[in-house]
């Protein structure tokens, strides 16, 4: 046959829903397959290259280990607190698990996702990568920031349901390294999802409110720190962080009216459930001395009682 047959360009249009069926003859194509080649080029090319829908259970899988690695990142810096760089980092989830039982669940969603595929390649994704970057966390020893900030830019290249948890977490360890540009950066990948980043959209409001304080834009700060209480009065979070945020904001501005306003916001605080104790244990941490001294010298002082 010449270069130009086009018999089992037929078979698979046929194939594809993209032409009648009743004219197939499977064992005539095998036949035909044999012994022409461009024909038998063609129908192994096809099934090497064909996207076959990806099943239920490799999403699943992926998405297990997705979150098993989100939680290893973040046990590298619940469970081996104390630099600079982690400090002021709040955990907000309990749970989660530690990094040595996160360690091992990775390891064996690896494992099941590479069986069923037969590939260390998933979704563009080689795990083999993965896999490397999980066994320098089990080897780790003084790099657990740049760690964790590797496993959570690996989610953001997996096909799973935690991409805006792990873009707002770089965000966050990213402004404490003063990264002020990528920590921007990082927040606004959740802000801009298309899905909505109802798990993250508040949290990644409040934390640009504090780049933006960085930078000495408190308007943008103030805007930043109150959307993020509505979100998460939209989304069934806790609104706490972003009214902290928007005390703070508002005092350091004090624009007109800006000191009635933080009052409103602590008002909120004061009001809910162990909201004084929270506050007032806040105002205490060594990373919250600048929010002391602010809140001190405002007229919120008295009413927390606190000595001007």
């Amino acid at each position: 046959m010449t270069a130009g047959c086009d018999t089992v360009s037929s078979y698979l249009a046929a194939f594809l829903d993209l032409g009648p069926k009743d004219s197939m003859d499977l064992e005539a194509i095998s036949l035909h397959a044999g012994e022409c080649a461009s024909c038998r080029e063609r129908l192994t090319q096809f099934f090497h290259s064909v996207e076959l829908p990806e099943s239920t259970y490799l999403r699943e899988t992926i998405d297990e280990l997705a979150l098993a690695v989100f939680n290893l990142a973040r046990a590298l810096i619940r469970d081996e607190p104390g630099t600079s760089e982690t400090e002021n980092v709040r955990i907000t989830e309990e749970g989660g698990g530690s990094a040595a039982e996160n360690l091992s669940a990775s390891d064996g969603l690896l494992g099941d996702a590479e069986d069923y595929t037969g590939t260390s390649k998933v979704g563009g994704v080689d795990l083999e990568e993965v896999r490397s970057e999980l066994a320098a966390a089990a080897n780790r020893h003084e790099r657990r920031v740049e760690l964790a900030m590797a496993l959570f830019r690996r989610i953001t290249t997996l096909a799973c349901r935690y991409h805006d948890k792990a873009w707002n977490w770089l965000g966050v360890l990213h402004y404490q390294r003063e990264e002020l540009d990528a920590a921007e950066a990082a927040f606004l990948k959740v802000l801009t999802d298309a899905s909505g980043a109802r798990d993250s959209r508040a949290f990644a409001h409040c934390n640009l409110a504090y780049v933006f304080k960085h930078r000495g834009d408190l308007d943008r700060a103030v805007r930043s720190a109150e959307r993020s209480i509505v979100l998460s009065e939209e989304d069934g979070r806790d609104p706490y962080f972003g009214r902290f945020a928007a005390l703070y904001m508002r005092l350091l501005r004090f624009a007109p009216g800006d000191e009635t306003k933080a009052a409103a916001h602590a008002d909120a605080i004061l009001v809910s459930s162990g909201g004084r104790t929270r506050l007032l244990q806040d105002l205490g941490l060594p990373s919250n001395a600048p929010v002391l001294e602010t809140v001190r010298k405002s007229s919120l002082a008295k009413s927390l009682g606190l000595s001007a």
